[in-house]
Parts: C-alpha cells; sequence; structure tokens
C-alpha cells in the first residue's frame, strides 16, 4: 500500500508539463514515516520530491489520506519551501514559495502562507497569503495583518 500513497502525493499539483504526470515520482528525504492509524506519511530533513520537470523542495512534507487513499491534504514547510516547474516548453519556470504551501486536491487549490511569493520569468506576486486554484487558473492574494500584496509585471516585448 505504500507505494501507491508515495505516487499519489504530487502528480496532481499541475501547473506543470502534462507529460509530468507520466513519469515516476522520486522523493528523498532525511526520514520517513507513514501512520496507518492517522493516515498519513510524513517526510522530514531536506526533503525533495521530483516528478519529470517539477521539484518540490522543503524540511517537511506531511501527506493527509482519507480511507480511499486519496490525499486530503498535503503541507509542505520549509525556510521557505520551494514549488518549481515548467508550465511550457516556451515559457520560463514558474517557482511558488512560502513557509508553508498547502495543497488541497479536492478542492484545486495551493495556498501560499506566510511570505508567499509566486514568479515566471519577471513576473512576481508576493505576499503573506497566496491563493492558486488550478481548475480557475487564478492567482489571488488574501488581505492579511503580516503585510501587503507586491506584484511586479514584466514590460511586453
Amino acid at each position: 500500500m505504500l507505494p501507491i500513497l508515495i505516487l499519489a502525493i504530487i502528480p496532481t499539483l499541475s501547473f506543470a508539463l502534462p507529460s509530468d504526470s507520466q513519469l515516476p515520482i522520486t522523493i528523498t528525504s532525511d526520514a520517513a514515516q507513514f501512520n496507518q492509524r492517522s493516515y498519513t506519511l510524513t517526510y522530514q530533513g531536506h526533503v525533495i520530491a521530483k516528478q519529470g520537470t517539477t521539484q518540490l523542495n522543503a524540511d517537511e512534507i506531511v501527506v493527509h489520506f482519507n480511507h480511499d487513499n486519496k490525499i486530503d491534504q498535503m503541507q509542505a514547510t520549509g525556510h521557505p519551501a520551494v514549488y518549481s516547474t515548467l508550465t511550457s516548453p516556451q515559457k520560463p519556470r514558474l517557482y511558488a514559495s512560502a513557509n508553508t504551501i498547502e495543497f488541497n486536491p479536492l478542492q484545486s487549490t495551493v495556498q501560499l502562507l506566510d511570505n508567499g511569493q509566486v514568479s515566471q520569468g519577471g513576473n512576481i506576486m508576493k505576499s503573506p497569503h497566496i491563493v492558486i486554484d488550478i481548475a480557475k487558473e487564478t492567482v489571488t492574494s488574501k488581505p492579511s495583518a503580516k503585510g501587503k500584496t507586491t506584484i511586479v509585471l514584466e514590460p511586453v516585448r
């Protein structure tokens, strides 16, 4: 059962190339623990998850599963945790980072909490709280007492 759980972790977080989802996922960490009672899989220490052009680096990744072995939530923490991928062969890499990255596949959302940043080429959004809606293809900053949103847009050439 554990190999199926490991393979389910990253492929649905996709601003990535479609071909990435067909490739195997490799996850390395200093330690890993699956808890059958709580349906959680925890990777700790220098966590690197790779699938094709997609990579997630974190200090810790905790994956919460439901009783059907589907991901309810994935939380990556770091200083910061960093997600990067190619969205298209013709575009620069997309980077998303925050001290906490929460992925909710049932809602198709990714939240960048505490020091969030999304960048692609010269376009950058920084905010304490950023929500990426994968299905709607939107990136939104939420009001926060921790700071303002800053957006830098690259000139059209």
